[in-house]
């Protein structure tokens, strides 16, 4: 099922700290939107991110083939649009996929712009699922809409 959220906006940033990386995610749209945080070992728990507020996590930066899961059900995420991720020595290699459904559209871009700002990623769009790399050092605006 394809469902579009007219007004949603939902902003995301993506940072690394010297204890590791973490996930903000503030959801500015007028609805509940639901994440899930997985790895390759676990699978984290379903979390609504009401209207206004914030859900943040660590991200996993000891395994490969990471994703944060965004659905418009709190019950179904058997076709979540992501933000999926690993983090390799300084790098995080990173893309927007819709390979399982797209509930919404999402985009991801540099906070911090200027020279040797990171790829921008959307989905839909030319570059959806395309792996684009950025330091570990770098933010990140995440938006669904």
């Amino acid at each position: 099922m394809k469902t579009t959220f007219a007004a949603l906006a939902l902003t995301l940033t993506l940072t690394s700290t010297a204890l590791g990386a973490s996930i903000s995610a503030l959801n500015n749209c007028g609805t509940s939107i639901w994440v899930k945080a997985d790895s390759q070992s676990s699978s984290g728990p379903i979390t609504e991110i009401a209207a206004g507020a914030t859900w943040t996590a660590n991200l996993e930066t000891t395994q490969q083939g990471n994703a944060v899961k965004f659905s418009n059900s709190n019950t179904d995420f058997t076709k979540p649009i992501s933000f999926d991720y690993s983090v390799t020595n300084g790098v995080n290699y990173y893309d927007v996929s819709n390979a399982a459904g797209q509930p919404f559209s999402l985009a991801a871009a540099d906070t911090q712009g200027g020279s040797g700002a990171c790829p921008s990623v959307m989905c839909p769009g030319s570059d959806c699922q395309a792996v684009k790399t950025c330091g570990s050092d770098r933010s990140f605006n995440i938006r669904a809409c």
